[in-house]
């Protein structure tokens, strides 16, 4: 008993004093883009169905291959396009912490596993089962159990999309003995549409076992700066886990079938103890924005619970509540250490825009009474800037003149006065030009032709490169993926 009460007056005075250093910082909640690693530094090369031995740049290998050579302070690159998984992928290097073993999209491109060619059922996965292994950027669907498995340690999930597999997108769980499932980050993550619904056996429930992300046991792992959406379970369930901390993420929509449809979970049964839930957004969810759900000394601290269905939080007598906002037809369940919530205070929270969509979203109106408390005090929801992104979709030749279609799949449009302008190389030579005025409205395609000369490509199988924007007068969402090459063969 005198553990279990200095215990939480340690929680109560680190909280206070956390908030109290942290007061000036504003943070981001949900993924932030992720920097890619510079291209100078990758050791290792693959592509889908690479090859390559040697896993060079000019002989990418296939991902086994890398696996196999990768070691601490390797950077496996993958080549854009599909991979395809016909056994599953156990990435169990051993790197350190000032050495990790990376894999990650090659700059400006995107690498995808698809697993939709498995039934469910078949165990096919990503497997992250070593030290120090940090996968960054993937996009991973169709899985047919779970996404991707970390029950190595000290490893990092940075900007991975998780969308779409029959288990949970994203779920950590020590090894069958006990061991590892430590000291794990998930971080820049989205996992949504997970879903077992319609199938009915022990696995997947009926959707009751496909959460965004699950930490099932371990200890001292951290999920921070994600998106848990559309889930058939829960957003995040930290079930049988110790000391796992949850914050300046969002948990939406979740629940459908036999799903529970939580927002956050902050623990489950023995052992779990000690969750930490900090600045965390849940909002429509079917069930409870967030609930301890049994486990033991959960802390519920700064975050905002909206239109969820059930309730906005469930908690029990040792579950420490503060500064958390609530707004729903049923505020709370249970009772425990609450202190200085919305619901202890004088009057009704009202939000600045219930628009998911608005700047202002969740935000308590000024001198509302409650600015002081809840997700957004020194926070803000994570929303990339308004600006362009071109790339070339088409690439042809004919006769002397070069023809590329320019596309801009950004956010922002190209404004009107700036030269949208494209460089034709011929086997890595600049030959030519072509050029139009702006504006360029985000979604929408230009055709541009050859203004700078017609040039006649000599016969034989030649490369040919259309480079958008290459003098980089355009700021970008993404600077690495303006050129598209083509190969052709001219009598």
């Amino acid at each position: 008993m005198k553990k279990y009460n200095l215990w939480l007056l340690a929680g109560l005075i680190s909280g206070s004093i956390m908030h109290a250093t942290v007061a000036a910082e504003t943070k981001s909640i949900g993924p932030k883009p992720i920097i890619s690693t510079d291209i100078a530094k990758g050791t290792l090369f693959v592509k889908p169905n690479g090859t390559g031995t040697t896993c060079s740049l000019a002989l990418p290998c296939d991902i086994w291959n890398a696996v196999l050579k990768a070691k601490a302070g390797d950077v496996v690159f993958l080549r854009g396009g599909t991979y395809s998984l016909y056994k599953n992928l156990r990435l169990s290097n051993t790197g350190t912490a000032t050495a990790p073993v990376i894999y990650e999209n090659y700059p400006g491109e995107l690498a995808v596993f698809d697993g939709s060619q498995h039934a469910k059922g078949t165990n096919i996965y990503i497997g992250v089962n070593g030290r120090f292994v940090h996968v960054r950027g993937i996009e991973i669907k169709n899985m047919p159990v779970k996404g991707i498995w970390v029950n190595g340690s000290d490893n990092l999930v940075d900007g991975v999309y998780a969308h779409h597999n029959g288990l949970s997108g994203i779920q950590i769980t020590t090894y069958g003995d006990g061991t590892g499932g430590a000291r794990n980050t998930i971080r820049n993550s989205t996992s949504a549409y997970n879903s077992g619904v319609g199938i009915y056996d022990s696995m997947y429930s009926n959707g009751g076992n496909s959460d965004g992300i699950a930490v099932s046991t371990g200890i001292d792992n951290r999920i921070e700066n994600c998106l848990v959406h559309h889930n058939s379970d829960d957003g995040i369930d930290t079930w049988m886990s110790v000391n796992t901390y949850v914050g300046y993420s969002i948990a939406h929509s979740n629940g459908a079938g036999d799903g529970d449809g939580n927002g956050i979970k902050g623990g489950g049964v023995y052992p779990s103890a000690n969750t930490v839930v900090d600045h965390n957004i849940a909002y429509s969810n079917r069930a409870r924005g967030f609930t301890n759900n049994a486990g033991v000394n959960v802390r519920f601290t700064h975050n905002t619970s909206w239109n969820n269905k059930m309730a906005a939080f469930a908690f029990d007598p040792h579950t420490i509540v503060d500064k958390n906002i609530a707004v729903a037809n049923v505020i709370k369940w249970g009772t425990g250490i609450e202190q200085d919530n919305s619901w202890q205070r004088a009057g009704n929270v009202v939000f600045v825009s219930t628009d998911s969509g608005s700047a202002d979203f969740l935000k308590p109106a000024i001198n509302g009474e409650f600015e002081d408390i809840g997700a957004l005090v020194n926070a803000e929801i994570y929303r990339p800037a308004q600006t362009p992104d071109l790339v070339i979709s088409q690439i042809s030749y004919s006769n002397g003149i070069f023809t590329a279609i320019v596309k801009n799949q950004g956010t922002g449009d190209v404004p009107s006065g700036i030269t949208i302008g494209v460089g034709y190389f011929v086997d890595g030579q600049w030959k030519t030009w072509g050029g139009v005025w702006g504006p360029l409205a985000a979604g929408e395609s230009v055709t541009i032709g050859t203004k700078g000369g017609s040039y006649v490509i000599p016969s034989g199988t030649h490369t040919i490169t259309a480079y958008t924007d290459d003098q980089n007068k355009i700021p970008e969402s993404n600077e690495n993926n303006n050129k598209l090459s083509k190969t052709l063969t001219l009598p």
